[in-house]
């Protein structure tokens, strides 16, 4: 009985998503901002604009960029980027020139998941619990390390002072 053995390599990066949006909302843009910003690589996720035809070419850059074809010039970033998946923020398909990327589409409803009955957690890796302790034991001004109830009596000047030293000696 022959044997063979198979080589596989494995490399951890975040899940690349894209987002599109069906119409330039700002409120909805900020939050897909915000959302972005909140998963690991989550900075670099392109945000897919949809308008149709009202889409105006404005700017010397974008005129060099799109040459007029935006929804073609969105499908090369797309195609540039190679998200894993396509978050759609928005009911309708997407249009001709984004359907090679219709496999990887989902709802944007189904970024999270009901993890106890009144909490949802992403389905991607978020930064902010990681942020959040490194907030908590690394910067958050502490109370108890700083003597600040002398302050108030005689002496204000030297208690200040005095402050600022321990404070300069802390960092």
């Amino acid at each position: 009985m022959s044997t063979s053995t198979i080589e596989a390599r494995c490399n951890a990066r975040p899940t690349r998503l894209a987002f599109v949006i069906p119409a330039p909302d700002r409120d909805l843009l900020l939050s897909v901002i915000a959302r972005a910003t909140s998963l690991w690589g989550g900075v670099f996720d392109p945000i897919v604009i949809l308008d149709g035809s009202k889409r105006e070419v404005r700017g010397v850059q974008e005129e060099l960029l799109s040459q007029g074809q935006y929804l073609r010039s969105q499908s090369d970033l797309l195609k540039a980027f190679d998200p894993d998946f396509l978050a759609c923020f928005g009911a309708d398909p997407l249009p001709d020139e984004l359907k090679e990327f219709q496999h990887r589409t989902f709802g944007a409803a189904r970024l999270d998941r009901k993890w106890r009955p009144d909490e949802m957690v992403s389905y991607f890796v978020d930064v902010w619990p990681a942020l959040e302790e490194l907030w908590e034991k690394e910067f958050k001004f502490r109370r108890e390390d700083f003597p600040h109830d002398s302050i108030h009596r005689k002496g204000r000047c030297e208690k200040v002072v005095a402050v600022s030293r321990q404070v300069r000696s802390l960092l």
